[in-house]
C-alpha cells in the first residue's frame, strides 16, 4: 500500500512538473515574442443555428503560420466583417453571402471580391458572409441581416464546391463534431502562444515539415482538400436547398471552384467536375443566374496560383478574377 502511494505521489509530481513547464514557456513565449499571442487573433462565437459570427466591435489579425497571409479583420457591431450599416442599404444594394471565401479568408477586406465588385459597379454593397457556413447557414445570415435592417436589392451567394454539396434532408449526412486531432489542433491554435510559434518553425523548415508530415501531424495542403458528398442525391438536394434560400430573391450564385478539380487521381477529378457540371446545370435549369469562375481559372494554364500556396482560399489575384466575373455579368443584365 505504501509503495503505491509513493508512485501516485511520483506520478503527481512529474506531471504537476510538466504542467508548470509548459505553463512556463507559454508565458515566456507571449513575452518575449507577443506577435504570437492567439487572444488578438480571429475567432468566432456560435449562434444556437450554429452560424458563426466575430465578436462585435473588435479588430484581430488573421494569421497563417506558413506565412501565407498576415491580415486585419474588423468585426462590426453585429459579428460581419463589414464596415457599413445594414440599416443604409437600400432596393438598389447588393449582398453578398457565403462563407470563408466570400469573408475574404486571408485578404484584406479591400481586397475581397465583394469590395472589388462595389468599385466596378459603383453600387452600394454589403458583405453578411461568415468564416464558416454552409446553405443552411446562408440562409440564417440572410435573415439575421434581414433582421438587422438590411434591404437586399441582388443577392450574391458564393457556393464552395468543396463544402456545400450534401444531403441537407439527412441532419444525420453532415456531422458537426470535429475529429479529435482537428479539434486539438483548432483549440491550441486559439489558446497557445507555444503551439503557434511551434508549428511556424515547422511550416518554414522544410525537412521538419517533411517529417510531421511523414508522421501524420499534419496534413500537405493538397492533399487536404475537403470533398462534398459528390452523389447525384446530394447534389440535386443542394440545388433545391438553394432555391429555397434564393426564393423570390434577385439573385446570382457564384461558383467557387473546388480546387479537387485539378488535383488528385484521375477518377477523383472526374466525379468532383461531373458534380461541378452537374450542379451548375440544375442551377440554369432552375432559371437561376449562375456566374462560374472555373474556366476563367483554368484559361490561365495555373489554376491553383489563384490560391494560397499552403491554404486553400483565394489569394488576391483570385479575388480579382471573381469580381470582374461578376462585374461582366451583371453590366449584361
Amino acid at each position: 500500500m505504501l509503495r503505491r502511494k509513493r508512485r501516485v505521489l511520483r506520478l503527481t509530481v512529474m506531471l504537476c512538473s510538466a504542467a508548470g513547464g509548459l505553463l512556463l514557456v507559454e508565458g515566456l513565449v507571449r513575452l518575449v515574442a507577443p506577435a504570437y499571442d492567439p487572444s488578438g487573433r480571429v475567432t468566432f462565437t456560435y449562434r444556437p443555428d450554429g452560424t458563426a459570427l466575430g465578436p462585435p466591435n473588435v479588430t484581430r489579425r488573421l494569421k497563417k503560420n506558413t506565412g501565407d497571409y498576415d491580415v486585419e479583420v474588423t468585426f462590426n457591431d453585429l459579428g460581419l466583417r463589414d464596415a457599413r450599416s445594414l440599416k443604409a442599404s437600400t432596393p438598389d444594394s447588393i449582398f453578398v453571402v457565403g462563407d470563408s471565401f466570400a469573408f475574404g479568408w486571408g485578404v484584406e477586406e479591400r481586397l475581397r471580391f465583394s469590395n472589388l465588385l462595389q468599385e466596378r459597379l459603383t453600387r452600394p454593397m454589403f458583405n453578411v458572409s461568415a468564416g464558416s457556413a454552409d446553405l443552411d447557414g446562408y440562409d440564417h445570415l440572410v435573415r439575421y441581416a434581414e433582421e438587422n435592417g438590411a434591404t437586399i436589392g441582388t443577392l450574391i451567394v458564393s457556393v464552395c464546391m468543396e463544402n456545400d454539396l450534401r444531403l441537407y434532408e439527412d441532419s444525420e449526412a453532415h456531422p458537426t463534431t470535429p475529429e479529435p486531432l482537428s479539434g486539438t489542433k483548432a483549440y491550441l491554435t486559439e489558446h497557445s502562444a507555444a503551439y503557434l510559434l511551434a508549428t511556424t518553425a515547422i511550416h518554414r523548415t522544410p525537412r521538419v515539415e517533411h517529417g510531421a508530415a511523414w508522421l501524420g501531424l499534419l496534413v500537405p495542403n493538397l492533399e487536404g482538400i475537403a470533398e462534398s458528398d459528390l452523389s447525384d442525391a446530394a447534389v440535386t438536394s443542394s440545388a433545391r436547398r438553394l432555391r429555397r434560400l434564393i426564393g423570390k430573391r434577385r439573385a446570382i450564385v457564384l461558383i467557387v471552384p473546388s480546387r479537387a478539380l485539378w488535383v488528385g487521381t484521375e477518377d477523383r477529378r472526374g466525379r468532383v467536375a461531373h458534380a461541378h457540371d452537374s450542379f451548375v446545370q440544375l442551377l440554369r435549369e432552375a432559371d437561376l443566374a449562375v456566374v462560374d469562375v472555373r474556366e476563367r481559372f483554368e484559361r490561365q494554364g495555373r489554376p491553383l496560383a489563384f490560391h494560397f500556396a499552403n491554404d486553400g482560399h483565394w489569394n488576391p489575384a483570385g479575388h480579382r478574377i471573381a469580381a470582374d466575373a461578376l462585374a461582366e455579368y451583371m453590366r449584361r443584365d
